[in-house]
């Protein structure tokens, strides 16, 4: 990666907690390993992957031969493949009626706060099955190793 207290970059996380870590060596063979944060990701609605499929970024990078955010993109766009993408939120319409009504018919979505507390429900339980399933293929590798 880069170093120097001005360098900045983009990183592309796949989907799921992730711890961040940083690994910091001298001239020496000294090293220091420095926890930074939890982070946390969540799954892009259907509009917002359909939007960022449409922006060509892993075809980019391709050509551009940037092989770090290659694997970036294509592990992030993986993690996603058994995840079944929400559905954006709707606007609130109105809709005419047809002529032989005098009213206007309205129709709406439920509460914003509401829908975003169902999302985040809903992520809780995403991300839970995530950790449950990780959890499980952890402890099949310990016991595996264990087992002669």
């Amino acid at each position: 990666m880069k170093f120097g207290k001005e360098r900045k970059d983009k990183f592309v996380f796949p989907y799921g907690v992730w711890e961040l870590w940083l690994t910091i060596n001298d001239n020496y063979g000294a090293y220091r390993d420095v926890f930074i944060e939890t982070i946390m990701t969540s799954a892009p609605t259907k509009g917002e992957y359909a939007a960022w499929e449409m922006k060509k970024d892993i075809p980019r990078a391709m050509g551009e031969g940037d092989q770090p955010r290659l694997s970036q993109l294509l592990m992030a766009r993986s993690s996603m493949q058994d995840i079944e993408l929400p559905d954006d939120p709707t606007e609130v319409t109105t809709t005419p009626a047809y002529e032989y009504y005098d009213e206007t018919v309205e129709t709406e979505t439920m509460d914003p706060d509401e829908l975003l507390e169902i999302q985040a429900e809903q992520e809780r339980q995403r991300l839970d099955a995530l950790n449950s399933k990780a959890s499980v293929s952890s402890a099949r590798n310990v016991l595996g190793f264990f087992d002669c």
